[in-house]
């Protein structure tokens, strides 16, 4: 199994937190936005947030999820936030769009 490399805390797949708090935002919501019909929104692998402050930015109610704590910890506390692999997730509500960016990598 990779265990990752770097400074400070790594997720269970060996992800360093460190990494992706440098990754710069590219405009996503913006491409997006248009085509989220409401404003319940569930992000799915958010991360350390980078996409989550920009939803939350543009007024959408975030329920952001991800799998590390250590991630977690990064995404902004106005979002609601989930500690959770997605196969086991089971939030029993609704949402207006669903968002999956970058998460699932072999």
């Amino acid at each position: 199994m990779y265990r990752g490399e770097g400074p400070g805390p790594h997720t269970r797949d060996g992800c360093a937190v460190e990494l992706y708090l440098r990754v710069p935002y590219y405009g996503e919501v913006e491409v997006i936005a248009p085509s989220i019909p409401g404003p319940d929104v569930l992000e799915l692998g958010c991360a350390v947030g980078r996409m989550t402050r920009h939803l939350l930015a543009h007024g959408y109610r975030v329920t952001a999820v991800d799998n590390s704590q250590e991630m977690l910890a990064h995404a902004p506390a106005e979002a609601t936030r989930v500690c959770s692999n997605i196969e086991d997730l089971d939030l029993g509500g609704r949402f207006d769009a669903v968002i999956l960016a970058s998460s699932l990598i072999n």
